[in-house]
């Protein structure tokens, strides 16, 4: 990844933020439940594609469900294609 990105949880928001340069970059949309948790659209603004922001975003996801012992629903297809891609989170797919 070329930019430094950081990833936060915007709970209020129910989506996960990529920030660079003090701006919104990114952000990935859930609807989390008890034990699932659904990744329903990821977003990247088009300045920033091609920088590996979106990888970051569902990676920090991927994290986080793992931490709270939640299973993933990939319902957005870029989060579907980059779990075929990174073979070690598949177990947490329901």
């Amino acid at each position: 990844m070329s930019v430094d990105v950081s990833i936060i949880d915007a709970e209020g928001r129910s989506r996960f933020e990529a920030r660079a340069d003090g701006g919104l970059t990114g952000y990935l949309d859930y609807e989390r439940g008890d034990d699932t948790v659904r990744y329903t659209h990821t977003f990247v603004s088009r300045s920033s594609r091609r920088q590996g922001i979106g990888g970051e975003l569902v990676r920090g996801a991927m994290e986080d469900a793992r931490h709270r012992g939640l299973k993933v629903e990939p319902v957005c297809g870029f989060v579907k294609e980059w779990i075929e891609q990174h073979p070690g989170y598949r177990e947490l797919v329901s």
